[in-house]
């Protein structure tokens, strides 16, 4: 008989191999928790815009009978939607990127399929950013805009769209009517024809909307001394230039207006301390009741030309953020 002896070797690993082992065991750990994070993240910010496209959504309902005007919480920047009772709808600007979802989900909500007048007050990403998806996304009849241009993606994306769509850009300038009825005007009140800035805030689109005996005023980012110079006097609601900051409103600006009501488009915790505490205390020696995206999400007015009402989608107060010692 045969014995087979089967010999067991065992293998010694070398010190190096051991760190070569233990750093591969540690990139798959990294690898992984990686995957994870992002993982995470990506349903955070699925959620979020959901949820943001959602609570636009849920706003007061509009009266079609009326002229309702919806001041979006769209972070910082600015977007707002004019739904008028003939059913033609104006979008004034469409936010930072990332917009364009909000917008349309209170478009749909509100039955507005289609923007019979976009317009876009100024080049700036925080006004524009939103653009390209909106016009790709929705039924647009007409794109209003400043002869004023950006050297930034952003602004390409928006002229790319257009001329994906098949439409043209209608220079925006002052004197001219955008649409008027029986029941409402919407006219152009700046920039001039022979606007010429090296600031693009200064062609910054100003409409007054003047539905029976009550007006509105969007500014875009003017300044308070082009505001000064394209306006005559009273506004039942001031859209605050430039989220509230102290470029776009001063006390004597304020008292020339002398607003019922105001709403500042801007985030919590910007970078720019929007809003600013000397636009709060101008408004408030003209005794005007503020409203803040921030504060307060979306705020709607409805009117039907003699009376206005303010909705908010919650309780809130603008406030000034603390100034960085």
């Amino acid at each position: 008989m045969t014995n087979t002896h089967r010999t067991s070797r065992q293998t010694h690993l070398t010190k190096a191999q051991i760190r070569a082992l233990a750093t591969l065991t540690l990139v798959f750990i990294i690898a992984i928790a990686t995957l994870i994070q992002e993982y995470a993240t990506n349903r955070k910010d699925s959620t979020s815009q959901q949820s943001a496209s959602a609570a636009a959504a849920t706003t007061i309902a509009a009266d079609p009978t009326k002229t309702t005007v919806r001041f979006l919480d769209i972070g910082q920047g600015d977007s707002t939607i004019v739904e008028l009772p003939d059913g033609k709808t104006m979008v004034i600007d469409a936010g930072p990127r990332g917009s364009a979802k909000t917008i349309e989900a209170q478009l749909k909500a509100d039955g507005r399929p289609q923007v019979d007048y976009l317009v876009a007050t100024h080049p700036d990403a925080d006004h524009i950013g939103g653009m390209a998806e909106l016009i790709a996304g929705t039924d647009i009849k007409s794109v209003w805009a400043p002869n004023a241009t950006n050297n930034t993606e952003t602004f390409r994306s928006f002229l790319n769209a257009i001329d994906r769509k098949g439409l043209t850009i209608t220079q925006a300038v002052s004197g001219t009517t955008i649409a008027k009825t029986d029941q409402y005007s919407i006219d152009i009140l700046w920039p001039p024809p022979s606007a010429h800035f090296d600031d693009t805030n200064d062609y910054s689109i100003i409409i007054k909307l003047t539905v029976g005996e009550k007006t509105f005023l969007f500014t875009g980012d003017a300044p308070t001394t082009l505001i000064n110079q394209a306006t005559e006097g009273h506004i039942d609601v001031l859209k605050v230039s430039h989220h509230g900051s102290r470029t776009g409103t001063t006390k004597k600006l304020a008292a020339k207006l002398s607003p019922n009501y105001a709403v500042m488009s801007y985030a919590i915790d910007n970078d720019y301390g929007h809003p600013h505490e000397s636009v709060l205390k101008a408004l408030a020696a003209s005794h005007t009741q503020v409203y803040g995206t921030g504060a307060n999400g979306t705020v709607t007015a409805i009117t039907d030309g003699s009376t206005i009402n303010m909705y908010v989608q919650k309780e809130g107060t603008s406030v000034a953020p603390p100034k960085v010692k």
